[in-house]
């Protein structure tokens, strides 16, 4: 399968991941000692441009060899000397591990989001 991707989209164009609302992200902190969620926290990715663009080709390679529940693993540079790049990217030695996981099926925005504002 190839991929066309309009770099500068109309404001009213509707990308074929948009039609069903299902394109959603969920993003989590987890403490590495007790592995508890943390709440009041935040994540910065920082990419070069050429990281987002390796990033995002792997991303939608990974999506079409989607198996329930699979996750990729970016951890950090541990070992001086030596680089491996994964997903597209090189993880700095500074990095925090990132873990990127394909869910079955979150369902549509209005299930999933705002169904939940209004409990």
């Amino acid at each position: 399968m190839k991929y066309e991707i309009e770099l500068e989209p109309e404001f009213d164009d509707i990308e074929d991941y948009q039609e069903n609302d299902d394109n959603i992200l969920d993003v989590r902190v987890f403490d590495k000692t007790d592995g508890n969620e943390i709440k009041n926290s935040y994540v910065t990715l920082s990419l070069s441009k050429s990281g987002m663009i390796g990033l995002g080709k792997a991303l939608i390679r990974y999506s079409h060899r989607f198996r329930k529940y699979s996750q990729q693993q970016l951890n950090p540079l541990t070992i001086k000397d030596i680089a491996v790049e994964h997903m597209g990217v090189w993880i700095t030695p500074e990095s925090t591990t990132l873990l990127i996981r394909c869910e079955p099926e979150f369902g549509t925005v209005e299930k999933e989001i705002f169904s939940k504002l209004n409990k």
